[in-house]
């Protein structure tokens, strides 16, 4: 059963590309920064900004 997001259906089987990925984290950050309070407010926002660093190869 395929599990379905905002513009991007996607099956257990298909893995994403990193630029699906990366931009993905970017809408995420995007949304947290305007509401903080919904993603844990600054542990919330450290976890993405950690995260986007990985997918970035930044350490």
């Amino acid at each position: 059963m395929p599990v379905t997001g905002k513009n991007v259906e996607v099956h257990p089987a298909r893995l994403l590309p990193s630029d699906e990925i990366h931009a993905g984290f970017v809408d995420e950050l995007n949304m947290a920064l305007r509401r903080p309070r919904m993603y844990g407010s600054e542990i919330g926002l450290r976890m993405l900004i950690g995260h986007l660093l990985f997918i970035e190869g930044e350490p």
